[in-house]
């Protein structure tokens, strides 16, 4: 498997278990589009390391050593991920929002 696939995964996993637990705290099916972007905002900061961090492991366990390259590919993967932050909180608000009219 691709690092960019296990990234895209460990993302997609990490941001549908944050959106679940709000549903949660919140008791409701759903959450609107201002509390989507709240939720993004409040916790895209605060979470990029630990992030960071989930993704990093995953791709040390899920990819040969020869699709994961170098240390400095990783971090160069993860530059490319995290250099754009609100293009990132526009991409996963998006995301949560099809996925909830999926639901």
């Amino acid at each position: 498997m691709k690092p960019e696939e296990v990234a895209e995964q460990v993302i997609y996993k990490f941001v549908k278990k944050i959106y679940n637990d709000e549903l949660e705290t919140r008791k409701k099916d759903r959450l609107t589009h201002e509390e989507i972007k709240q939720l993004v905002n409040n916790t895209y900061a605060e979470k990029e390391k630990s992030l960071r961090q989930r993704i990093k492991s995953a791709i040390g366990k899920l990819c040969t050593p020869q699709e994961k390259g170098s240390d400095e590919d990783i971090e160069k993967l993860l530059k490319r991920i995290f250099e754009d932050p609100e293009f990132n909180k526009t991409k996963i608000i998006q995301e949560v929002e099809i996925q909830q009219k999926i639901k």
